[in-house]
């Protein structure tokens, strides 16, 4: 990338922790008092999870949450415990800016984890109550582990959003951290930057109360407070080509994706694992194309291209969360083919009601959570120079361009997390493709393989154009990116994309087709 690299503002290198007490007596018990408390913590906790290990009676679902509750514990106590120990006993209470942030991160990503996994354990002594016979089909051992999972992404993700939007902020005042450990209020009562945002984003990932913090209050770094999308071209004639073009093309996708949830609603038929999810697809490719295409019709008509500087978040945002979004809908959606040939007769059970609510529901908040850590870490930079982003909508690459901050980091954070939500997500339609293939091998009827082949066409070629542009797009070193060509490319994924899906799926499916002819029959004819 050609833009300023400025280095960062934080001038702050360490910061000095306070503690408990600087009474050198009572250091000395607490020093005492705390080593008992967590020699005991680990000792309990380690010894749990080798007790739940060795003895095969306990090896089920409760002890599994409890050996996964025992190894956060153990682990977000050791994340602040250490540090407080050195500093009751020694002179330098110091730590790094990195270690500070490490610890940061680490703490709330454990108790973030515990938080989530105490709530999957509520829900497994439900099931094994409410449904004592279902219970072992209920909370098997690929559910379990899918549900521990899921409380470790959430956690580390919700500390993620927090480490990123804490520790962009500039410290260029006193480093004195009035607690014993790295936690968020103290940090922002030293830093000299807006903390209005940090603030917000606590309340809403928290869902606490925050403290009235009485830190300086400096204006933000920001002096940008538009941005001019340069859009596709700036031939006037090939302008009116495209508005008429894409106009069609967004009323095709909401016609498209309106009506197939529509249809789905209406016909009892169509009340299945299946289309459930078809219809949280459709309602995401509406939104997501509704986030972008608006904006770029208007610019493609209009002299006045600007869009503020809060408007670009909230698009950046919306139209992030919406794409991971998909990404994790269609690795559900290719899990949910899987059951159904690999064990039909199980199939009601294991994608009942409850659990295709939890796909979807996991699948928005792993989108959304995504797309969060990207927007605090690229609207914490920056934009003291030109305010001109050459594309035609709000996205990554142009914008960092125009950043004169440190943009290193962002890069490590895109590729880390991009890499991870698609190549998990592929790595789930591939194994479960996987599975599919050797069940449709073993079947003996060539009209069975057909039939199974025939239910999962319409989300293999769908899985294949979505997946392929966005590995196309995004899993690219950022110094290879031409502006020119990727705006072209986005096209397909911003625009086309979300039209293809309700043909695909229309086109090529008899229960579709057969639904709206009933109500074509019905209502018109």
């Amino acid at each position: 990338m050609k833009g300023v690299q400025d280095k960062n503002d934080t001038e702050v290198t360490e910061f000095i922790l306070m503690g408990l007490s600087d009474n050198a007596d009572l250091q000395g018990v607490l020093f005492a008092l705390f080593l008992v408390i967590y020699m005991m913590t680990l000792v309990g906790n380690l010894g749990m999870i080798a007790l739940i290990k060795i003895d095969r009676c306990l090896h089920t679902p409760m002890y599994f949450f409890l050996s996964s509750l025992s190894f956060v514990d153990a682990s977000y106590s050791s994340s602040v415990t250490p540090k407080m120990l050195v500093n009751l006993m020694t002179e330098d209470k110091s730590i790094s800016f990195n270690g500070c942030a490490a610890q940061f991160f680490f703490f709330g990503s454990f108790l973030g984890t515990e938080c989530f996994l105490l709530a999957m354990m509520a829900y497994d002594r439900y099931a094994a109550i409410w449904s004592p016979l279902l219970y072992p089909v209920l909370m098997s051992g690929r559910i379990c582990f899918m549900l521990v999972t899921t409380s470790f992404l959430a956690g580390f993700g919700n500390a993620a959003i927090h480490t990123g939007m804490t520790f962009r902020l500039s410290f260029c005042g006193s480093n004195k951290v009035n607690h014993f450990y790295c936690d968020t209020p103290p940090l922002l009562k030293l830093s000299c930057s807006d903390t209005h945002i940090n603030g917000i984003v606590i309340m809403v990932f928290s869902t606490q109360m925050i403290r009235n913090l009485k830190g300086v209050q400096d204006k933000n770094d920001t002096e940008v407070t538009e941005f001019i999308l340069m859009g596709l071209s700036d031939n006037a004639d090939l302008q009116g080509v495209l508005f008429a073009l894409f106009l069609v093309i967004y009323m095709m996708t909401l016609v498209g994706n309106l009506g197939m949830i529509a249809l789905i609603k209406i016909d009892r038929c169509l009340h299945t694992p299946m289309y459930f999810f078809l219809s949280s697809l459709s309602f995401v490719d509406a939104s997501s194309s509704s986030t972008i295409t608006p904006k770029m019709l208007v610019n493609l008509i209009a002299e006045d291209k600007s869009i503020s500087f809060n408007g670009c978040a909230v698009q950046f945002f919306f139209f992030g969360s919406f794409l991971g979004t998909e990404c994790f809908l269609l690795a559900m959606m290719a899990y949910d083919r899987y059951a159904a040939i690999w064990s039909p007769l199980l199939y009601p059970v294991l994608m009942s009601g409850r659990i295709c609510f939890m796909l979807v529901t996991t699948s928005f908040l792993a989108g959304f959570g995504n797309a969060a850590i990207h927007t605090g870490m690229t609207f914490r930079l920056s934009f003291c120079g030109s305010n001109k982003v050459n594309h035609f909508y709000c996205d990554t690459p142009p914008l960092l361009k125009l950043s004169c901050s440190d943009i290193h980091i962002n890069g490590i954070v895109i590729m880390v997390f991009s890499s991870f939500t698609v190549l998990s997500c592929v790595l789930m339609v591939l194994i479960s493709y996987l599975c599919i293939l050797i069940a449709i091998l073993k079947m003996p009827s060539a009209e069975g393989r057909h039939k199974a082949f025939s239910t999962c066409a319409s989300h293999l070629m769908a899985v294949t154009i979505f997946f392929g542009s966005i590995l196309f797009m995004y899993l690219r070193p950022t110094t290879s990116y031409s502006m020119e060509q990727d705006k072209i490319d986005s096209v397909f994924y911003t625009v086309v994309i979300p039209m293809l899906n309700p043909l695909i799926y229309s086109l090529k499916n008899k229960d579709v087709k057969g639904a709206v002819k009933k109500i074509l029959q019905k209502h018109v004819l």
